[in-house]
């Protein structure tokens, strides 16, 4: 039986030489060890590096990194890399080569083991009881994934203490990204890394303006990497929107031109934050979820992005014909979900409700959720509610939204947090003193 299989190995490493997406792919799939020759295992290594460091990692990239490490030292190594970006590969075949590489160190570990397992075997006064104990850990380490392992109560509780340690340590700080309302955070505990969150409002109620407002507050106000990934605005409407909204200046205003030199003094000067800021946009007019699985992996890889925005789920393209949109919808939910979980991040997914209130295309959706909003327009008679409830209790204005909390796995639910939304400068503002 053969435990490497060096095409596989070099085709991989080909393909991360030949395409952005087969880099994207293979950093997050392996690791430098699950090579077996290596010049495999050095060139992978500087591959991932570079595209980390935001560099094409290009054969000449490669070669300088490798002198800088003292690697490809000898003639026939660089002759071996240069060799490697003429084979012919298909970046739709990475997945096999992936899962055979993988399936290989695997056989490795295992063999291993069992050649130790072996050798104590031979000793005449083994305890069976133990050898036995040791050939069950093997096997399910091999097939547990580390992400998945089973712990023990004594593990988790050690856990536990350590959190409630260090909650006790940082009191009152937020434990995840800051939303920018008051009740909210206290309801949340922020946005946290693995969270999903799904925010859901009917059609031009300010699904995108809310979720720009927490992007201010998340990535200009407190430097947080933010993804954002789009398939409707341009870059000029997004940013003209961000100009308004921190400048405070009428979005209207701005968008015809119709400004004061001071108002265009004060609308810079707010864009110095956007400019100084870890935001990256993504806009695409066709987007899929392959697009936007590997825009975020490529952020979290090159800036570190610690929050995702997509905006909206419901402007993906479907891939699969005969399935039925909300089946192809709840799987794209699931797989953002997963991939939130594996690369520590917050994603916020924005949805759009039907008339009657309820979440278009997938109910599903909600039940994969951590955190589910919606966000309702308040009527008349709320909003004259509200304003007496506002000067009982001393609220800085009147709202004019609800944020209805529905769902949130880490705390109180079915709660609803009242805010005023300034369509004119979409700005959204916390008018409770929580």
């Amino acid at each position: 039986m053969n435990y490497f299989d060096y095409e596989s190995e070099r085709s991989i490493i080909a393909a991360m030489l030949e395409s952005e997406e087969g880099l994207i792919e293979a950093t997050a799939a392996m690791q430098a060890e699950d090579f077996y020759e290596p010049r495999h295992q050095a060139m992978f290594d500087i591959l991932a590096s570079l595209y980390a460091q935001s560099i094409k990692p290009t054969y000449l990239e490669m070669l300088k990194e490798g002198h800088k490490r003292g690697t490809f030292s000898k003639p026939e190594d660089r002759e071996y890399a240069k060799q490697t970006i003429g084979f012919h590969v298909s970046v739709t075949q990475l997945p096999y080569w992936l899962k055979n590489v993988k399936d290989k160190a695997r056989l490795r570990k295992m063999r291993k083991d069992f050649i130790r397992l072996a050798e104590e075997m031979k000793n005449p006064i083994v305890d069976v009881n133990k050898l036995l104990q040791d050939a069950t850990e093997v096997i399910m380490r091999l097939t547990i994934d580390n992400a998945e392992k089973i712990e023990s109560g004594a593990e988790l509780v050690q856990t536990g203490k350590q959190v409630i340690e260090e909650r006790i340590a940082n009191k009152g700080l937020l434990q995840g990204i800051p939303t920018g309302i008051g009740k909210l955070n206290r309801l949340t505990g922020g946005w946290k890394a693995g969270d999903l969150i799904i925010v859901a409002a009917e059609s031009g109620k300010g699904k995108t303006a809310f979720a720009q407002n927490f992007i201010s507050i998340a990535c200009f106000g407190s430097d947080t990497p933010t993804l954002y990934i789009n398939s409707e605005m341009s870059r000029q409407q997004v940013i003209l929107r961000f100009a308004s909204m921190i400048s405070g200046v009428s979005n209207d205003l701005i968008k015809f031109g119709e400004i004061s030199g001071e108002q265009k003094r004060q609308i810079f000067d707010s864009l110095d934050f956007v400019e100084k800021s870890p935001f990256y946009h993504y806009h695409s007019p066709s987007l899929n979820l392959q697009k936007v699985m590997s825009a975020i992996r490529k952020m979290h890889i090159q800036k570190g992005a610690k929050l995702v925005i997509l905006d909206y789920i419901g402007r993906l393209d479907r891939t699969d014909k005969s399935s039925k949109e909300w089946e192809e919808v709840y799987q794209i939910v699931k797989a953002l979900k997963t991939l939130a979980g594996e690369l520590g991040i917050a994603v916020l997914v924005l949805a759009q409700l039907n008339d009657d209130g309820t979440l278009q295309v997938a109910r599903r959706m909600k039940n994969e959720s951590d955190i589910y909003i919606k966000l309702l327009p308040m009527s008349s008679e709320e909003q004259t509610e509200a304003s007496q409830k506002a000067r009982e209790n001393g609220w800085r204005m009147d709202p004019n939204y609800w944020i209805a909390v529905e769902k949130n796995r880490d705390g109180q639910a079915d709660v609803m947090v009242p805010v005023l939304f300034r369509k004119e400068t979409l700005r959204v503002i916390d008018v409770a003193n929580v």
